[in-house]
């Protein structure tokens, strides 16, 4: 996986959607086989998602009567993370708690038997980082003989979240398979459980395919996420994409990352309040018209500390074309999952289509996260519509 692979996937995991960001990537990627044209996909863009993350105030907030530590750390600044000068190199020791090599090659041996894929010749096997959070990933390649992608990832902290993709099977024959959308999930699900994984307790489900018709859907992705008082959990996931008819599975990924699953103890006003405070503090150019707030689940990330303390730069890194890549700067954070207020700021912008394509969609709204405990921001995202995290 080169420099571009990994700028396109940590810059798009910040933006897409999150319930069906994998499914609209690979949607995207394969979009073009109809024309017999073959794509190269790295992997790292459609499975595994990362972000950066923000702190105001002193270490410690009141929320009611009970005293709550900040739980967001500054984060630290990253400058030109995917420039060719930057060799972006991963210490480690052997005592961490990071898998070996030679694990991470017997882990995706293990995981490739149980889809009954056969691992023969490993390609290329490198441990990688992202400039976001200190997350570390495995990112192995196999040799098949053809120039298509068949690739495992595995959380090298995390053995139970991995990534599969068989970009093989993809291939001109499968435009013949499709499949009404009223059996994807039972298939989904029934193919789920085949390779060992029940999706009982899964009970949110999204489903999309490669095209706008049943009848000439030949792939369908189907995500499963957890709840927790019904609010949706997209870091507990089993998502899945197969080809139709004959159910071979194209794609597949388990991620299981702990959440803090943290009490409710601001309220909706307070978390607002936050948020009025915060943009008092840039110039965004815009008025605020409506500001919406929401409960969810999300991680920790700099995009919000970056946007508060230098909007300039984070402006004119998301709105100035092919912007230099070593001037660009991130801000990596430790990865928390938390409950939080999604505070959604939607700016007085004008209705007409056009104007606001020249504007840029993604300025239309700004949402933040607020920790539910603590009343701190740490995060937040661009977003093009508003509640486009459901």
């Amino acid at each position: 996986m080169d420099d571009l692979d990994r700028k396109l996937f940590h810059d798009l995991s910040s933006e897409i959607e999150v319930p069906s960001r994998c499914s609209n990537v690979i949607k995207e990627s394969i979009k073009g086989i109809n024309d017999k044209r073959k794509k190269n996909i790295s992997f790292s863009k459609i499975a595994i998602t990362s972000c950066a993350s923000f702190l105001l105030g002193t270490s410690i907030v009141y929320a009611g009567t009970k005293v709550y530590e900040h739980i967001f750390k500054e984060p630290e600044k990253i400058v030109g993370f995917y420039s060719e000068n930057n060799k972006n190199e991963i210490l480690y020791s052997e005592n961490d708690s990071i898998m070996s090599e030679s694990e991470a090659k017997e882990k995706a041996n293990q995981i490739l038997k149980k889809f009954r894929y056969t691992i023969g010749e490993i390609k290329t096997i490198e441990l990688t980082c992202n400039p976001n959070d200190y997350d570390l990933i495995w990112h192995i390649e196999l040799d098949n003989g053809t120039n298509n992608n068949n690739i495992v990832e595995i959380n090298a902290e995390r053995e139970n979240s991995f990534a599969l993709l068989f970009e093989e099977r993809l291939n001109e024959s499968v435009i013949n398979y499709s499949m009404e959308e009223n059996e994807v999930e039972k298939t989904a699900r029934e193919l789920c459980k085949k390779y060992g994984y029940d999706t009982e307790k899964y009970n949110k489900v999204n489903i999309v395919s490669n095209s706008d018709t049943s009848n000439n859907s030949y792939l369908w992705y189907v995500d499963f996420y957890k709840e927790y008082d019904g609010i949706i959990n997209p870091y507990e996931t089993i998502s899945i994409a197969f080809i139709p008819e004959i159910n071979q599975i194209y794609s597949f990924r388990v991620e299981n990352l702990k959440y803090e699953n943290n009490s409710l103890e601001i309220t909706e006003e307070q978390a607002k309040q936050t948020v009025i405070e915060a943009e008092e503090k840039i110039e965004t150019n815009y008025s605020i018209k409506n500001i919406n707030v929401d409960l969810g689940i999300e991680k920790t990330n700099g995009d919000a500390y970056k946007r508060l303390t230098d909007y300039k730069q984070y402006y004119d890194e998301k709105h100035t074309e092919n912007y230099p890549l070593e001037d660009k700067i991130n801000y990596r954070t430790e990865s928390r999952i938390r409950k939080v207020f999604i505070v959604t700021v939607e700016y007085d912008m004008p209705n007409d289509t056009e104007m606001l394509d020249s504007l840029n969609l993604l300025d239309k709204y700004y949402m933040y996260y607020i920790d539910a405990t603590t009343g701190e921001i740490i995060g937040g995202r661009m977003s093009s519509r508003q509640n486009e995290y459901k």
